[in-house]
């Protein structure tokens, strides 16, 4: 959860908000699942919006493992090299036996 959305659901006035402060590895289990339900946001809205909430979540995971966008970068291009970007619209349909 955002960390203000207490203080917002406060500010209502007609709504209390229980919440709690979890550990640090629960925080990047939940962080884990919380790209899982931006992304399909993302997909079902296809927003800007929605993609910045995506990217606002993968810094702050890659924040608590000490990552940074070069070592990300650096792995992504590793990746391209080997298989390949996603320019040139290729959809493996299917592999069949020779």
């Amino acid at each position: 959860m955002r960390d203000r959305i207490p203080e917002i659901i406060e500010e209502n006035e007609e709504e209390t908000a229980v919440w709690k402060q979890v550990s640090d590895s629960r925080a990047e289990q939940l962080l884990r699942e919380k790209l899982v339900e931006e992304s399909q946001e993302f997909v079902e809205e296809d927003e800007l919006a929605e993609l910045a909430d995506l990217y606002a979540v993968m810094k702050e995971y890659m924040d608590r493992k000490n990552i940074s966008i070069s070592d990300l970068e650096k792995i992504e291009s590793e990746k391209r090299k080997k298989r390949g970007g996603f320019k040139d619209n290729i959809l493996l349909e299917r592999i069949e036996e020779t």
